[in-house]
C-alpha cells in the first residue's frame, strides 16, 4: 500500500512538472513580453511549441524555418501579427493558415515560396481579416500572383518587390479591393494592362520603382496621390486629357529617360516632384526641335496632342512645394517656368550645365526655402533686381563645386534671412578688411563680402585657393560654423576672427599646411569644435586655451609636445582628442600626464607614436608604452615659473649674505685692536722684513678728536 501511494505522488509530482519546463524551454529560446514572442537569429528549423502562451505578436524572423504546418500554428489562434520573413520557407500547407481567424498581417519576404509553394490554390483566402500581406523576394511571378492571391477583400497592404513580374494584368489585384498601398519595386514589368489597377478605388500608393518601364502614355488612376516610377526607362509621362481632378500628391520620375518636362493632368495637388536624373536639356515647351524627340513622340503618335495640351498642363503647378530637376543637361531655365510655381520652396538644380544663373524682378520665389546650384559650371550669379524682398525667405544656398569667383555686391541685401551658404570648391575671392578709427571699410577690389550678414550661421569656403585673411573679414556676422579647409598655405592673422567671439562653434583649418607663424586665434568664447589636421603646426594657437572645446584634432602636424597650460585648460571640457600623425617627443609627455583623471578620449590612440631624441635610431613607438629606462631625466619634472623665481630669490640672498659675512670678516682683520689703537698713535709703525718682502707699505692715519 506505501509502494502504490508513494508511487502515485511522483507520478502526480511529475506530471506539471513536464508542462513548466516546456514553457521554460521555449522561454530560454524565445523572449516574451506581454502577449508578444520574439524568436529573432535563433537558428530554428521549425515553429516553436506555443500552445501553453496567449500570443498576439510572433516575430519568427531569421531563422531557417522550411514549413508551416497546419500542426504548429494550430494552437495560435489569437495571433494578429506573423513574421516569418528570412527563413528558407519553401511550402504552406493548405490548410495551416486556416486557423488563424484573426490574423491582421502576415510577413512572408526573404524565402523560397515558388510557384508551387501550396497544393491549394487558396492558401491565404481563409484570412478573413488580413489588413497586410508581405511576399517580396520569393521568386513569384506573374501567373503565380494570379493564382495565389485571390478574394483577399481585407487586404489593404501588398508587397511584391523583388519578384519576377514581367506584366501586370487585370485578373491579379481586382479580387483585392481594399487595397491601398502596392509595392512593386524591382521586378521585370514592361507591361501595364488597361484595368490592371482601375478596379482599386481605395489605392492611394503605387511603387513601380526599378522596374523595365519604356514609357507611361495614358495616367489616369485619378485617386492616387503616391506614384513612384523611378530607375525605369520612361522616355515620357502623358496624363488622360480628361477634366477630371487628380489627387496626386507625389510624383517620383526620377532616373529615367525623360526628354521633356511631364505632362501632368489639368487640375492636380503635387506637392512633391522629383525628375532628377533624366535626359532634360529644357523645359521650355518652344524647343521642341530635336529630332531624337521628335521621333520618339512621332513613335507613339502623341506630339499633336503634346503641342496642344502643354501649356494647360504646366499651368497647374502651383502647389508644388518641392521640384528636384537636379542631374540632368539643362544649361539655361526659363523665369516664367518658375514663375507658375508659387508655392515652391525647396529647388534643386545641382548636377546641370548651368554657366549662369540670374535672378530679376518678376520672379516669384518668395517662399523658397533652399535653392541647389551646386555641381554646375557657373562663374557667375546675375542679380538685376530693385526689390530687396524677392528671395525674402531664401535660408539655404548651396553654390559649392562650381567656378565662381564673385557674387553680386547686393546679393546679401535681397536674402534677408539666409543661414547657411555652401561655396565649397570655388575660387572665390574674399574682401579685405582694414580696422579704421571710424569703424570698418571695404577695399575698392572686386570681392565677395562676408561682413555685416546678420543672419549668416553657415559658411564653407573650403577648396577655394584663399591664401589670406585680413582682419575682420567676418565681421558683424554671427557665423556659427566656418570651414575655411584646403586652402593651401591659408595665413590667418590677429583679429581675422574678430567679431565671432561670441558665435562660433566649429571652425576647420584642415588640410591648409597653415605654419604656426601664420596663425593667430582670436580667443573664441563658444567654439566646441576645432580641426587643425594636416597642417605644419609645431605649438598649439595660444587663443585655443580659453575656448571650451569638446572636440580638438591636431592629426598630421609636426608637434613634438603641447603646451601643458593649453592643454590644463582645455581639458576641463575636452571629451574627444586626435593625434595621430605627429612626431612627439617619448620623454616631453608631461602634457599627456595632465590628461589622466579627465573625461578626454583619444580614439587614434594605437597609432599615436613618439621618439625618443637620444636614441640611436629614429624608430618610434606607440604613446602610451613604458618610456622608463630611456629616458634618463623621467622624473625631473618641469619646475613652474613661480619655483623658478622663488628659487632664484633664495640663491640671491644666499650670495648676498656670504658676501656680507667675508666683508665683515675682512673688516675685522684689517682694523686694529684698541689697544693697538693708543699705541699707534703714540708710536711709529714698525715694517717687519717679511712684509717688507712682499712689497706692502702701511700708511697709518692718526685721527685728532
Amino acid at each position: 500500500m506505501n509502494l502504490w501511494l508513494f508511487l502515485w505522488f511522483m507520478a502526480a509530482s511529475w506530471l506539471p512538472a513536464t508542462g513548466i519546463n516546456d514553457t521554460n524551454a521555449v522561454l530560454n529560446v524565445c523572449r516574451m513580453k506581454d502577449h508578444d514572442v520574439s524568436c529573432q537569429y535563433r537558428n530554428l528549423t521549425k515553429v516553436p511549441e506555443l500552445s501553453l502562451l496567449p500570443i498576439k505578436r510572433l516575430d519568427l524572423s531569421h531563422n531557417s524555418i522550411r514549413a508551416l504546418t497546419e500542426e504548429s500554428l494550430l494552437n495560435l489562434s489569437s495571433l494578429q501579427y506573423l513574421d516569418v520573413c528570412c527563413n528558407q520557407l519553401k511550402t504552406i500547407a493548405p490548410g495551416a493558415l486556416g486557423h488563424l481567424s484573426k490574423l491582421r498581417v502576415l510577413i512572408l519576404s526573404n524565402n523560397l515560396l515558388k510557384r508551387n509553394f501550396s497544393s491549394g490554390n487558396g492558401a491565404f483566402s481563409l484570412l478573413k481579416r488580413l489588413k497586410v500581406l508581405h511576399l517580396s523576394k520569393n521568386y513569384w511571378d506573374s501567373d503565380t500572383v494570379a493564382q495565389h492571391l485571390k478574394n483577399l477583400s481585407s487586404l489593404e497592404e501588398l508587397s511584391l518587390s523583388g519578384n519576377l513580374l514581367m506584366k501586370l494584368t487585370a485578373d491579379m489585384f481586382c479580387g483585392m479591393q481594399s487595397l491601398k498601398y502596392i509595392s512593386l519595386e524591382g521586378n521585370y514589368i514592361t507591361e501595364i494592362s488597361t484595368g490592371t489597377f482601375e478596379c482599386l478605388a481605395d489605392l492611394v500608393v503605387l511603387n513601380l520603382a526599378m522596374n523595365s518601364l519604356a514609357c507611361i502614355s495614358d495616367f489616369h488612376l485619378s485617386k492616387l496621390k503616391v506614384l513612384n516610377i523611378s530607375r525605369n526607362g520612361i522616355e515620357f509621362f502623358i496624363t488622360s486629357e480628361k477634366d477630371e481632378e487628380y489627387q496626386l500628391q507625389v510624383l517620383d520620375l526620377s532616373h529615367n529617360r525623360l526628354f521633356h518636362f511631364p505632362l501632368l493632368p489639368k487640375l492636380h495637388q503635387i506637392k512633391h516632384m522629383n525628375l532628377s536624373g533624366n535626359l532634360l536639356n529644357s523645359i521650355s515647351p518652344e524647343l521642341l526641335n530635336d529630332s531624337v524627340e521628335w521621333d520618339i513622340r512621332n513613335r507613339y503618335e502623341e506630339i499633336n496632342r503634346i503641342n496642344k495640351i502643354y501649356d494647360s498642363a504646366n499651368s497647374t503647378l502651383s502647389e508644388v512645394i518641392f521640384l528636384d530637376l537636379s542631374n540632368n543637361a539643362l544649361v539655361d531655365i526659363s523665369h516664367d517656368f518658375l514663375n507658375k510655381f508659387s508655392s515652391l520652396q525647396h529647388l534643386n538644380l545641382s548636377g546641370n550645365c548651368f554657366q549662369n544663373f540670374s535672378i530679376e524682378d518678376g520672379d516669384e520665389l518668395n517662399l523658397l526655402l533652399s535653392l541647389d546650384l551646386s555641381d554646375n559650371e557657373l562663374t557667375d550669379i546675375s542679380l538685376k533686381v530693385d526689390n530687396r524682398n524677392l528671395l525674402q525667405s531664401l535660408k539655404y544656398l548651396y553654390l559649392q563645386n562650381n567656378s565662381i569667383q564673385l557674387l553680386p555686391s547686393k546679393l546679401f541685401k535681397v536674402l534677408p534671412r539666409i543661414e547657411k551658404i555652401n561655396l565649397a570648391n570655388n575660387n572665390v575671392r574674399i574682401c579685405n578688411m582694414e580696422n579704421k578709427t571710424m569703424g570698418i571699410r571695404k577695399t575698392k577690389n572686386s570681392c565677395v563680402s562676408f561682413s555685416e550678414i546678420p543672419t549668416l550661421k553657415y559658411l564653407k569656403l573650403d577648396g577655394n585657393n584663399i591664401t589670406h585673411l585680413a582682419p575682420y573679414t567676418f565681421y558683424k556676422t554671427p557665423l556659427a560654423y566656418l570651414d575655411l579647409s584646403r586652402n593651401e598655405y591659408l595665413e590667418v592673422p590677429d583679429q581675422a576672427l574678430k567679431g565671432l567671439e561670441h558665435s562660433l562653434k566649429y571652425l576647420s583649418l584642415r588640410w591648409n599646411l597653415i605654419q604656426t607663424s601664420k596663425v593667430t586665434l582670436t580667443c573664441l568664447n563658444h567654439l566646441r569644435d576645432l580641426d587643425l589636421s594636416y597642417n605644419q603646426l609645431d605649438i598649439l594657437p595660444n587663443g585655443i586655451g580659453c575656448a571650451p572645446l569638446k572636440s580638438l584634432d591636431v592629426r598630421g602636424n609636426i608637434f613634438h609636445f603641447l603646451q601643458d597650460e593649453i592643454i590644463k585648460n582645455v581639458s576641463q571640457t575636452l571629451e574627444t582628442l586626435y593625434l595621430s600623425g605627429n612626431y612627439f617627443n617619448c620623454c616631453a609627455l608631461t602634457w599627456l600626464e595632465l590628461l589622466n583623471g579627465t573625461k578626454v578620449e583619444i580614439p587614434d590612440v594605437a597609432n599615436t607614436h613618439c621618439f625618443y631624441p637620444s636614441g640611436n635610431d629614429s624608430s618610434t613607438i606607440t604613446l602610451f608604452h613604458n618610456h622608463k629606462g630611456e629616458c634618463p631625466n623621467e622624473s625631473i619634472k618641469k619646475p613652474s615659473p613661480l619655483l623658478v623665481i622663488i628659487s632664484a630669490l633664495a640663491c640671491l640672498l644666499l650670495i648676498g649674505s656670504v658676501i656680507t659675512l667675508i666683508t665683515g670678516e675682512c673688516c675685522r682683520l684689517c682694523l686694529p685692536t684698541r689697544e693697538e689703537s693708543s699705541e699707534a698713535d703714540t708710536a711709529p709703525v714698525k715694517i717687519n722684513n717679511e712684509h717688507q718682502k712682499e712689497g706692502l707699505t702701511l700708511s697709518v692715519i692718526k685721527i685728532e678728536t
